[in-house]
């Protein structure tokens, strides 16, 4: 991406509230963790709460995606695929997606 596209992204689609951290990335100047709180936010149309409540438990990210409460209360497993209920499309006891594909991949 250029940085005259980047500079026209950041002015669009950035809330001011995020900028700074969008732009850090961007720099490269971000840690990973910024870096990351920078995507889950733009995937989650830059909302915190659904952030939190993501469910794309096929994200690479989606352990490691920002505003956990039990990653900061020191528990040594951020929510992830142990904590979403069988609803949701994994089955918690092999790691896999419910699905009829043959060729589905582990989860974990």
């Amino acid at each position: 991406m250029k940085t005259d596209d980047r500079t026209e992204y950041l002015r669009k689609a950035v809330p001011k509230s995020a900028r700074g951290i969008v732009t850090r990335a961007f720099a490269g100047n971000a840690s990973p963790r910024t870096a990351i709180k920078a995507k889950c936010l733009d995937c989650c149309a830059w909302n915190r709460d659904e952030v939190v409540n993501c469910t794309v438990v096929l994200c690479p990210l989606h352990r490691y995606r920002p505003f956990q409460e039990t990653a900061r209360k020191g528990s040594n497993t951020a929510r992830g695929i142990e904590s979403l209920p069988l609803s949701a499309g994994v089955d918690t006891r092999t790691k896999r997606v419910a699905t009829d594909d043959p060729h589905a991949r582990d989860v974990a």
